[in-house]
């Protein structure tokens, strides 16, 4: 299976994405008062797993708002395929390690993997050439999502 490592905020919220909102009077977060997700960088995430069949593997914090409220928001949220899982939260892992231990635990599942993230400090060198790196500013862009289509097509771990 392919796997796409997912943070959310820098990737799919981007500053400038909200900054439009608020400029033209329109509300930056929902109802829960989560951040709105930015329509291209979903549907280039969309672009993604329709190429590639991949899977989504939620990396970010927003993982701690649990399965049950962010696989609903994401659904609500028109977002591609499904969330397949959460790397663990364990609170002295960085996000870096806390992929590591989900891929030692799916050893021989993972034919390929990316993570798509705009905070990069806690990989290691042999996580960087698997990483797109994103911006806070314009999140997952067509170049962005030409990396990880690349990386999940021709990289084998």
């Amino acid at each position: 299976m392919k796997v796409i490592f997912l943070d959310i905020d820098g990737v799919l919220v981007t500053r400038s994405h909200l900054m439009s909102l608020d400029a033209s009077g329109e509300q930056i977060t929902d109802e829960n008062n989560h951040h709105l997700f930015d329509p291209k960088c979903v549907e280039n995430l969309k672009r993604i797993v329709d190429a590639t069949g991949a899977k989504i593997v939620l990396s970010s914090c927003w993982k701690m708002f649990g399965w049950d409220a962010f696989t609903a928001l994401w659904k609500e949220r028109n977002c591609p395929s499904e969330i397949f899982d959460f790397t663990s939260s364990k609170l002295s892992a960085t996000r870096g390690q806390e992929i590591k231990i989900w891929l030692n635990d799916h050893v021989g599942l993972v034919e390929s993997f990316v993570i798509i993230d705009d905070d990069v400090f806690d990989f290691n060198d042999k996580l960087m050439p698997r990483v797109v790196q994103t911006t806070w500013e314009v999140g997952l862009t067509d170049d962005a999502t030409d990396k990880a289509l690349s990386i999940l097509n021709w990289l084998e771990i």
